[in-house]
């Protein structure tokens, strides 16, 4: 599924920005009369006809629209802390956007490098692969905080919240996680420090293992990711 995005509509009609334009109109050679579908990013999903194909502001009228497209029953929140090679927590967003996560928030922990993250750039590579999955939201993506101050805001009573890092003898997150909206903290590349662990147990985060092996902070939160997406698929099957 061929996927545009807008964050805008006017009189049942949309204006491709200049990007998506020329990939309509020139690449995809897409004319007047055509249809193709569009996102606002937030569940809509519209059916449109190309009533004007400038491949620099192609205008689509809107045929129809369906609400919560692809919506999960379940709000997957990943407080995870960037790395050093801003490379790789891009990747780590790109992947975990096609997975499926909900919202994404950038911890400072004790070990984590000092470090300016580019927000900006984080939500066009969130917006990309949400088009290229074929999904119709983009996550939420927060400004990075001390954990400690992160901490402090999450007071919601429906969440499951774990801290994840690598003692095996930890119950792993695909046997503690019961569905539902769940946060998952995970660890720069030095790992949480004892402090940081107990902090986060007295605020009743469960401690939780992915595994025997030592995972890169992007593998790890991929793969936590991708644990609530197969309990999603698995619980979908009853």
């Amino acid at each position: 599924m061929q996927l545009f995005y807008t964050e805008h509509t006017q009189n049942k009609l949309i204006t491709l920005d200049a990007i998506d334009s020329k990939h309509c109109c020139k690449v995809l050679r897409k004319r007047v009369g055509e249809e193709i579908l569009v996102t606002n990013g937030r569940g809509v999903l519209y059916t449109c006809e190309i009533v004007d194909d400038n491949m620099r502001a192609c205008v689509l009228q809107i045929k129809s629209s369906i609400e919560d497209y692809g919506k999960r029953k379940q709000h997957l929140h990943i407080a995870i802390a960037p790395t050093k090679k801003l490379a790789r927590i891009e990747w780590f967003i790109e992947k975990a956007v096609e997975i499926g996560v909900e919202q994404i928030s950038f911890i400072q922990t004790n070990f984590t490098e000092k470090i300016n993250i580019k927000l900006d750039r984080f939500e066009k590579i969130a917006i990309a692969a949400m088009k290229q999955s074929g999904r119709a939201y983009v996550p939420i993506l927060n400004e990075l905080k001390p954990l400690a101050t992160f901490l402090e805001e999450q007071q919601a009573n429906d969440l499951q919240k774990f801290i994840a890092y690598v003692p095996e003898d930890n119950l792993h997150l695909k046997q503690a996680y019961e569905g539902g909206n769940v946060l998952v903290l995970v660890g720069p590349e030095g790992g949480f420090s004892k402090d940081e662990i107990e902090l986060c147990k007295s605020k009743s985060y469960r401690e939780v293992s992915l595994g025997a092996f030592r995972f890169r902070t992007e593998t790890a939160g991929i793969v936590t990711s991708q644990i609530i997406a197969d309990h999603f698929v698995a619980e979908s099957k009853l």
